[in-house]
């Protein structure tokens, strides 16, 4: 496979590639290791584990706060465990190029606020992660 349109699925929404900037879109797709040792000759003895962990980051454009609400509430009403914000992701990982479903959760997003228009509250950059666990 190769990519199909979309950098993210949460459960079955395709979040849009207009909610991300892509010049600050990053994903790792990290090999992990279980009790590996140098010995006494500083060889290294690993002992590589199958299961790895996905990170993705990115920020948001400039938006209103309703236009990012509106993107997100979809998101969240995809998560498995909404006190833990665990979800299924489906994502494009380009060393692969192919996709790769993980269950992930959602660090905690902090927003800086831009202005305030009457009732609109204009929110600048904001960053997203999604890490496997």
């Amino acid at each position: 496979m190769s990519f199909n349109g979309y950098l993210i699925k949460a459960g079955t929404y395709e979040i849009p590639l207009s909610f991300m900037r892509y010049e600050t879109y990053q994903i790792g797709y990290h090999g992990q290791d279980l009790d590996s040792y140098r010995d006494a000759n500083g060889v290294l003895h690993r002992n590589a584990l199958s299961h790895r962990i996905g990170k993705i980051e990115f920020n948001t454009p400039l938006m209103t706060m309703n236009e990012f609400q509106d993107v997100w509430s979809k998101v969240k009403a995809k998560y498995i465990n909404a006190t833990e914000k665990s979800i299924s992701l489906t994502f494009y990982v380009p060393e692969l190029d192919d996709y790769v479903t993980q269950t992930m959760y959602v660090p905690d997003i902090e927003f800086t606020i831009r202005n305030i228009d009457g009732n609109t509250v204009n929110i600048g950059e904001t960053r997203i992660a999604f890490i496997a666990y």
